[in-house]
């Protein structure tokens, strides 16, 4: 084993470009005394030796940490994501970096995190929300620093404010719906006090209701936050089982709204499966597929992890491969195709026609741009088979890991036997994932 190379210092660099060493520190403090030319030469020289300046040692003296302390909570929200990265693009100019909390939707555990970088003196503290823990405010009330709440409209802020009232947007759904002519309307979530935010949602909806006379009793519980997309998908069953003449309604979250308007969706660490209603009463054999359906299930596949195979399912195929069955292909298939590879789909699971088959969505599609497919169903048990194709399931395996890919199986029914074989095994190669919002 060969030993560590000596990690260049300070001093190493000042020699390199000819200068003193507190000339170098001045200029990595972007010190004004340190003109632009001897600024360059000395981070030049810091880049041939690969020095990185010591900014706990420049901190100490200076009693300055250089970071923005926030808390967030949930990493596979987009949402918050997207918060995070403005913070990051409005300090960058500033020479401030962020250190992020994760609270999980727990007060506790963001009364903890306070404390925690509080001890690290940052230079601002940035949370979610406007409630905490009495020891909390009193933390942030005292921490000597600007403290901004975000995400809503506190009663009594403790500093700044950069949010909006969420139980006033649950009002103005109310409104919205009211002014299209619905008047049964429900709410999926808001069922724990967790989440503060979306408790006040659902009790500004309630609200606007009870104060027009309105049915208020159509809320549906679904689960301890952050809610995901199953959950959504079942509270909407749930919603249209007990109050079928429900006219609509209003999630408490993103990923609960995605769930609720693409049943079923079945999510585990290992696949992502988003069911898409393309039959429509007045196109039974062809079927449709909506612009807002395409972007749905898009933003979908974008949350999904990299260790996941993502799997969209729709009635009728986007690709045959008889001439007999091209009328039969789904209307909107084009732009659905490239939106959802370029989302990261992996295969386009379809049914319909009653023929089993694997294509690649390249072959039809050229926009799709990655390795995907078309996996056609054909009828498990049925007397509604096709000449030359007898019931028929696919299998589909999947074990994860790089290069990326899958196994599909396809069993067929043997004649005159109550019994499936394996006749078939098509190994795809995926298309590369990048990493997705539902990590952070």
């Amino acid at each position: 084993m060969q030993p560590s190379p000596k990690r260049p210092t300070m001093a190493d660099v000042a020699h390199r470009a000819n200068v003193s060493t507190m000339t170098v520190s001045r200029a990595f403090k972007r010190d004004a005394s340190v003109s632009a030319d001897t600024r360059d030469r000395i981070l030049q020289a810091a880049e041939e030796l690969g020095y990185v300046f010591d900014s706990i040692a420049a901190n100490l003296s200076s009693r300055r940490s250089g970071f923005v302390a926030v808390t967030i909570p949930s990493i596979n929200n987009a949402n918050f994501a997207d918060t995070v990265r403005g913070m990051t693009e409005g300090l960058r100019d500033s020479g401030l970096e962020i250190l992020l909390g994760f609270t999980d939707y727990n007060v506790e555990e963001e009364e903890r995190l306070v404390g925690q970088l509080l001890r690290r003196r940052p230079e601002a503290i940035i949370v979610t929300g406007g409630r905490h823990t009495p020891r909390c405010r009193k933390m942030l009330e005292n921490a000597g620093v600007p403290v901004v709440e975000t995400w809503d409209l506190p009663e009594d802020p403790i500093g700044h404010v950069v949010g909006f009232s969420n139980a006033e947007a649950g009002r103005l759904m109310v409104d919205h719906f009211i002014a299209r002519g619905y008047s049964r309307l429900g709410f999926i979530g808001g069922d724990t006090s967790r989440d503060t935010r979306g408790l006040d949602r659902r009790r500004g909806f309630v609200a606007a209701l009870q104060d027009r006379g309105l049915d208020a009793s159509r809320v549906i519980a679904s689960g301890v936050p952050p809610i995901s997309m199953r959950e959504g998908a079942t509270a909407m069953v749930e919603m249209i089982s007990r109050w079928p003449d429900t006219q609509a309604v209003m999630c408490v979250s993103d990923l609960s709204a995605f769930g609720a308007l693409m049943e079923p969706v079945f999510e585990s660490p290992d696949c992502l499966v988003i069911g898409v209603n393309t039959t429509r009463w007045y196109r039974h054999e062809d079927g449709e597929v909506s612009a807002a359906q395409v972007e749905q299930v898009a933003q979908a596949l974008a949350l999904a992890t990299p260790d996941q195979l993502r799997v969209v399912v729709v009635h009728q195929p986007v690709t045959v491969t008889r001439p007999e069955d091209l009328s039969n292909r789904l209307h909107g298939r084009d732009a659905a195709v490239a939106r959802w590879c370029a989302a990261g789909a992996d295969l386009v699971l379809g049914g319909h026609i009653h023929l089993p088959f694997v294509r690649p969505l390249l072959h039809d599609f050229p926009g799709c741009g990655r390795s995907a497919w078309a996996v056609q169903a054909g009828t498990a048990v049925s007397t509604r088979v096709r000449r030359g194709a007898p019931n028929s399931v696919n299998l589909i395996r999947w074990a994860g890991g790089l290069p990326r890919r899958c196994v599909v199986e396809r069993w067929d029914c043997v004649a005159g036997t109550a019994r499936f074989e394996q006749v078939a095994a098509d190994t795809l190669p995926l298309g590369e994932v990048r990493p997705s919002d539902h990590g952070r």
